[in-house]
């Protein structure tokens, strides 16, 4: 197994989040839930510095999948239709909500394969990914029902 390699998949995983919810906050027209968005991107860029940093990484960006790619373009085509901003946070609560189950899939495949201070920076993202998961329900709970 190449760790590098098992490291990248992770940082992936962590940059895609980034790159969606930078969708969901562009299309969003209410100022307080385009303001509530930015903090979540700004949260997911922070887990993704820190990510690079744990793997000593110094380039900027990282490379999707081609399937990541793919999801990233339908989920602007998806969004793009969109004409409320209820609908745009139900979809970023999914996107969330797959991201912690990436991250416990992971976690499960290679938790004994990669160095201690990596799985625990993925549990600290996914930990976070879970108070974000939170936040999202609470504010469609408070701002839309």
């Amino acid at each position: 197994m190449n760790k590098t390699k098992v490291e990248n998949e992770f940082l992936s995983y962590v940059h895609m989040a980034a790159s969606l919810f930078r969708i969901y906050s562009e299309k969003l027209t209410y100022l307080s839930t385009k303001q509530f968005f930015q903090e979540i991107e700004t949260k997911l860029l922070k887990h993704e510095r820190e990510i690079k940093e744990a793997m000593c990484i110094e380039k900027e960006g990282n490379e999707l999948s081609l399937m990541q790619k793919m999801v990233v373009c339908m989920s602007k085509m998806k969004v793009k239709m969109m004409k409320e901003n209820f609908d745009v946070c139900i979809e970023a609560l999914k996107t969330i909500d797959m991201g912690i189950y990436q991250i416990e899939i992971y976690l499960k495949k290679y938790q004994n394969a990669l160095n201690k201070e990596f799985v625990n920076n993925a549990k600290y993202v996914l930990k976070e990914y879970e108070g974000i998961a939170k936040d999202i329900r609470d504010h469609i709970h408070k701002q839309y029902l």
